[in-house]
């Protein structure tokens, strides 16, 4: 189904028609993102706004419709940060998309905290490039939605190293993962922000 996960209504109707279909609701990704641009000083705050409510927002709404029917049975959630999460610079490529990132990676850690008594468990993942990615084409048309006029990025930025001088596959080593921390094999992993970025964080 289609779910514009920025609008509260629309993520809380997916929640239900997902819960309407199958019984119960045993597991969350909140992996919708999109990428803003331009430095702090050049950033129109209808970019702000968007980027966080798509970032930010959206984990925060899946979360809040997700977690009173994981209370009766408990549940795993995973969420996407980014390396942008840990480090700023060429970690990110617009303010707004590394706060969101940031705030991804604390969210998880309260939900991980106040929710462990119910079983549940909340995690972070911060990838780098993912082979085959969409994601600039996506931004691009998203910020064109937005109306945002956050001018390209004039400033030059440190050129990232990477263990691994690949892209990270989207199913075998991302999906994978994600797939690791839904599941009971990952069962005593709460509230952990786990790199699948190919060493970066580690240079």
């Amino acid at each position: 189904m289609e779910c514009d996960v920025a609008d509260e209504d629309a993520v809380s109707a997916a929640i239900s028609t997902t819960v309407g279909e199958f019984g119960r609701l045993d597991g969350l990704f909140a992996n919708a993102g999109t990428a803003g641009m331009g430095w702090l000083h050049e950033t129109p705050a209808e970019d702000w706004r968007f980027v966080l409510g798509v970032n930010l927002d959206g984990v925060f709404f899946c979360c809040k419709h997700a977690l009173p029917l994981m209370m009766e049975n408990g549940g795993s959630i995973v969420a996407t940060s980014s390396i942008a999460g840990s480090v700023a610079g060429a970690g990110g490529s617009a303010i707004s998309y590394t706060v969101s990132k940031f705030g991804v990676i604390g969210m998880m850690r309260q939900i991980a905290v106040d929710y462990g008594q119910f079983g549940i468990r909340a995690n972070a993942i911060q990838p780098a490039g993912v082979d085959g990615s969409n994601m600039p084409a996506h931004a691009a048309q998203d910020r064109d939605r937005s109306g945002s006029s956050a001018p390209p990025e004039r400033m030059k930025r440190p050129v990232p190293w990477m263990p691994i001088r690949r892209a990270g596959h989207a199913r075998d080593e991302y999906g994978a993962t994600v797939a690791f921390l839904l599941s009971d094999d990952a069962g005593f992993i709460a509230g952990a922000q786990l790199p699948v970025d190919g060493g970066y964080l580690s240079t």
